[in-house]
């Protein structure tokens, strides 16, 4: 089964994140700051991560680094932050895909869709 790892402290996002990725048939984690984030990366392999650049701990961005030092796997991520200088910066880091919060969570299935392998 797929599993994503979903890094966000914002609880309705969560609740309205994680049912639609497992109705999609997708297994999903949450956790809700950056260094249980990166402990989790070393702990186990996800085939893909969700991160919220707004952490209560870190940027989102220090995730997306710390995951690239060992893993290319895919990172979506979300965020109220709507700079172009933000979406770039979190690209330069290794962000596969970057959502606008709010987002409609078809457009979330969507993008991990086409980052998952079949």
């Amino acid at each position: 089964m797929t599993s994503i790892l979903l890094v966000d402290d914002d609880t309705q996002i969560v609740r309205a994140i994680v049912p639609a990725l497992q109705v999609s048939g997708l297994t999903v984690k949450v956790t809700t700051n950056g260094q249980d984030a990166i402990n989790q990366v070393d702990a186990s392999e996800w085939d893909a991560l969700i991160v919220d650049l707004g952490l209560p701990d870190m940027d989102g961005k220090s995730v997306i680094r710390h995951l690239r030092t060992k893993f290319t796997t895919p990172v979506v991520v979300i965020s109220a932050q709507h700079s172009a200088a933000e979406v770039d910066a979190a690209k330069l880091v290794g962000a596969s895909c970057f959502l606008h919060k709010p987002f409609r969570t078809p457009d979330l299935v969507q993008c991990l869709s086409r980052l998952l392998p079949n």
